[in-house]
Parts: C-alpha cells; sequence; structure tokens
C-alpha cells in the first residue's frame, strides 16, 4: 500500500496514549493512504498524556486520545504493580477529575480500550464495577469503544504498547477515521440518571437526608460531577435528568438549597416508571431534536445497554 501511494492531502494529528505510541506509525500512514491521505502524526511523549491534559489544547492541532481505564485510574495501571489497597472512592474521584479534563477538549477525539485491570478492589465483584463505571464515563465523554481483545499485556509489558499482533492495525484504522472525521457539532443535551451519579444512594429508599453529595466522604465524587455539570451549563450546555421514581420524589433533593445544582439548572427532570430510552425519546421530542445531540450518562450498564439499543 504504502509502496504504491504517491501521495495526498495531509493528515495531520497528535496521537496520545498511555504507553508506546511508534509501533502504530506504519499502520497509521497505510490507513491514511487507503483514504488517499498523507499521514502527519505526532506522538505524546511516553506516559505524558496525564500532563498533556492539563494544559490547554491548541486548536489549530487535531488531537486524538486512545484511552484505557489507567488513564482514569492510575493504580489500575499494569507496569505499575498491583496495589496492596486501594480506596475505591478515590479512585472514582481521581476518574472523575479526569473526565473533567477531557471535557475542556470537546474537539478531541476519544477512542478508549476497556482493557482488563488489576485487582483493585477486594471482592471481585467490585472489580467488575468499577470496571463498567469507568466504561460508562468514556461513554459520557463520547469515546468510540475498542474491544478488549485488541489489549495484549505480554506486549504491554515488553514494549510498553498496549495494542499488538493484528489489532494494531485495526486500532491504526480506527484512530485515522476518528482523526479524518470533520469535527463533530458540539453536544446540546446531556441527559444524566440521579441515583448514585448526581448523588450517593438510592432517593426512594434512602430519603432525602440519607443521600449523599457533599465535598466529603461517599459524596465528594458526586459534588464534583455536579461541578462539572454546573460548568457544562455554563458554556452552553443544556442539562436534563430522568429517573425511575415519582416526579415529586426526585424535586425534593434540588429543592432543599443543599446540592450546588437547582431545579431551574435543568430543562427538565422526568420521572417516571418507563424505560430511560422512552423517557429520553420524550424530551427529544419536546425539543424537537435529533437523537446525535444528546449525550446519556447512567452508572448501571443495563440502562446503558438498553438506551443503547433503542436509541442507537
Amino acid at each position: 500500500m504504502l509502496d504504491a501511494f504517491r501521495g495526498g492531502e495531509a493528515l495531520s494529528f497528535v496521537l496520545g496514549l498511555s504507553g508506546t505510541g511508534e509501533p502504530f506509525e506504519v499502520y497509521l500512514r497505510a490507513a491514511a493512504a487507503k483514504r488517499g491521505r498523507a499521514a502527519e502524526v505526532r506522538f505524546l511523549p511516553f506516559n505524558t498524556l496525564a500532563q498533556a491534559l492539563r494544559h490547554p489544547p491548541d486548536p489549530g492541532v487535531t488531537e486524538v486520545f486512545l484511552l484505557l481505564p489507567w488513564d482514569f485510574v492510575p493504580e489500575a495501571d499494569w507496569r505499575s504493580g498491583v496495589v496492596p489497597s486501594v480506596d475505591e472512592a478515590q479512585l472514582r474521584n481521581q476518574a472523575m477529575e479526569t473526565a473533567g479534563l477531557l471535557t475542556r477538549r470537546p474537539a478531541a477525539r476519544l477512542l478508549y480500550l476497556s482493557a482488563p485491570m488489576p485487582p483493585l478492589c477486594r471482592a471481585p465483584a467490585g472489580g467488575a464495577a468499577l470496571a463498567r463505571w469507568i466504561e460508562s464515563l468514556a461513554l459520557g465523554l463520547d469515546a468510540r469503544m475498542l474491544p478488549a481483545e485488541a489489549f495484549t499485556l505480554g506486549g504491554y509489558f515488553s514494549s510498553g504498547c498496549p495494542v499488538g499482533g493484528g489489532w494494531i492495525g485495526r486500532v491504526a484504522e480506527a484512530v485515522v477515521e476518528a482523526a479524518a472525521a470533520p469535527s463533530r457539532e458540539p453536544k446540546k443535551v446531556l441527559i444524566t440518571d440521579l441515583d448514585n451519579v448526581v448523588w450517593s444512594g438510592l432517593l426512594a429508599d434512602d430519603g432525602p437526608d440519607g443521600i449523599a453529595f457533599e465535598p466529603a466522604g461517599r459524596g465528594y465524587r458526586h459534588f464534583v460531577y455536579q461541578s462539572l455539570l454546573r460548568r457544562l451549563r455554563s458554556e452552553g450546555t443544556l442539562l436534563a435528568a430522568v429517573s425511575r421514581n415519582d416526579q415529586d420524589v426526585v424535586a425534593a433533593p434540588f429543592r432543599s438549597g443543599r446540592m450546588l445544582l437547582r431545579e431551574e439548572d435543568f430543562v427538565a427532570i422526568i420521572a417516571s416508571y418507563h424505560a430511560k430510552s422512552a423517557q429520553i425519546r420524550e424530551f427529544a421530542q419536546r425539543l424537537d431534536l435529533g437523537m446525535d445531540s444528546f449525550v446519556f450518562v447512567d452508572d448501571n450498564p443495563v440502562e446503558l445497554a438498553e438506551v443503547s439499543l433503542q436509541l442507537p
């Protein structure tokens, strides 16, 4: 492919990932050549993705980030060894902070490789729940999902590249596709679940006094999430909420005056016992917007799957 390629329009972009990117180079050039483009790719230096996210983006540079679980939770990086004990709340706080940094780069193209993580939680179910939660964060950032099979632990240990074998070419195709895609219109509406997302706890079971959203303890990451939503709202994103609950029940925390978010911060709070997809469809009809205008955030993978299936 490359030997026969006679050049074309330049496709310039930066590729950032937690690992060594150089093994991708020839595959990226080949994937671009298939599209008649000449890839001009610059790789972030090894293990500098976290630092790069803390610097303002260059509006003239196309950024593509290949994210892994340890970009959200550094303790999950296999190359750092297995951590003997962790504070799961702190892990989630770190993940929320990284998600907040990524929202400041709305033009960046994101891919998420759902690689397996070392055992961080005492119970295997806790580790699986954490992995699903990180994946839901990536989905909420509109990242393209890549299969876990693309990750090779042996290659990551030996070369620093998290992708190996025949998957390098396929992941390179996804990277080039993302880099070549036209700039996306920003999403207009963020629709969020409430229980264990905006606050910690189940409102119907715990009551308004039993849920947590304070900037300490189990409510801390929810406080951070509410802060993120308020910033997005100030930048023009419309906020909405959906919940399997009674309308009066979900309104109470917002009217209490104790949370960062108020009822008036949302263009709608839809509470019913219908499927979340039906609630979102109802809201889209109210605003007369297509489904590509929405981002949906939920901590429950079953709910995420139901919405993805019904509203692809």
